[in-house]
C-alpha cells in the first residue's frame, strides 16, 4: 500500500520512479561540483592554466568517488557508458 500513498497507478511504474530519483541526484551532484569548481576558481583569482589543472584532481575524484567508475572512463572516446 505504500505505492498507494505514494501515487503510482501501478508497481511497475515504481522502477521508473527510481530510475528518475537516481538520475536527479546525479544531476544534482554534478552541478554542486562544477559550482564549486567555479568557486574556487573565482576565490582564488587563478588564472587559465592554473584552474585547468585545479580540473584534473576534481574530475579525478569525481570519476572515482561519485561515478564510481575506472578514470579511463572518462576519456574522450571512451566506450564505458
Amino acid at each position: 500500500m505504500i505505492t498507494a500513498c505514494i501515487g503510482f497507478a501501478n508497481p511497475g511504474s515504481s522502477i521508473l520512479v527510481m530510475g528518475l530519483d537516481r538520475r536527479i541526484a546525479r544531476f544534482v551532484v554534478a552541478t554542486l561540483v562544477i559550482g564549486g569548481y567555479m568557486a574556487l576558481g573565482f576565490a582564488f583569482r587563478l588564472g587559465a592554466e592554473a584552474y585547468l589543472l585545479l580540473g584534473i584532481p576534481i574530475t579525478i575524484g569525481f570519476q572515482i568517488l561519485v561515478v564510481r567508475g575506472p578514470v579511463q572512463a572518462a576519456a574522450v572516446g571512451s566506450r564505458h557508458l
